[in-house]
């Protein structure tokens, strides 16, 4: 009873806490239940995927905010082939999958919306499975994510030759202010293309513990292309 007790109240404390407290305090306390979450899923794809044949996976990402259209080759799906076609690979044999169906909305002041705790639950499942390469969004939004220590310092996943080449598009974190964890790609035009908000800046975060990690350092290319 007295640990009950003090959970309550634990909670009740986090109502009126700051923002950065109430996703710190989210993050630790959602990871058993995405951990388990994540295993059935991944458990179910793995089935799947066997049965069906499906294609090699390059990347695993997430677009969050995508204009939604119903016309035939919606964003995400244009995006893979063009990076396959930009890597001088067959279509028909592998792809990206890309997330585009979720949206977040930064900087909520005193409450966390339902909108957002869905989304940190599916982030959360996706990185404790290794299902998870990298999320484009907006630099305001992948901060809030950096509170749950997701991202990885750029150093150890791009060449040195990439990184003097990027040195003015880092943007580095709030928290390990040294530390850069993302990429401004404004101005990609297959991305903003599919953008709700085209006149945002836009990043690129890297999952620290993503699963193809070597894929990552072409597909940073692809993006900074014509920077």
């Amino acid at each position: 009873m007295a640990k009950m007790d003090e959970f309550r109240e634990e909670r009740e404390a986090m109502k009126n806490a700051p923002l950065k407290d109430r996703l710190a305090y989210f993050w630790e306390y959602n990871k058993l239940e995405t951990t388990i979450a994540v295993v059935a899923i991944i458990s179910v794809i793995s089935i799947a995927v066997t049965i069906l044949g499906k294609k090699d996976v390059l990347l695993e990402g997430m677009i969050l905010n995508r204009f939604w259209t119903e016309m035939e080759g919606s964003g995400c799906d244009s995006i893979s082939e063009d990076y396959i076609a930009y890597r001088g690979l067959d279509y028909d044999e592998c792809e990206i999958m890309l997330n585009g169906s979720q949206n977040y909305f930064p900087g909520n002041g005193d409450k966390l919306i339902e909108e957002n705790v869905n989304v940190m639950q599916l982030i959360a499942a996706s990185c404790a499975g290794q299902a998870l390469d990298f999320i484009i969004a907006e630099p305001a939004t992948l901060h809030e994510f950096d509170m749950g220590e997701y991202f990885l310092d750029l150093r150890l996943v791009l060449t040195e030759e990439q990184m003097q080449a990027y040195d003015e598009y880092l943007i580095y974190s709030e928290i390990n202010t040294d530390v850069p964890i993302m990429l401004d790609i404004t101005g990609c035009e297959k991305v903003e293309e599919v953008y709700a908000y085209k006149h945002d800046t836009l990043a690129f975060g890297v999952i620290a513990n993503a699963p193809h990690m070597e894929e990552l350092i072409s597909f940073a290319d692809y993006l900074m292309e014509g920077k």
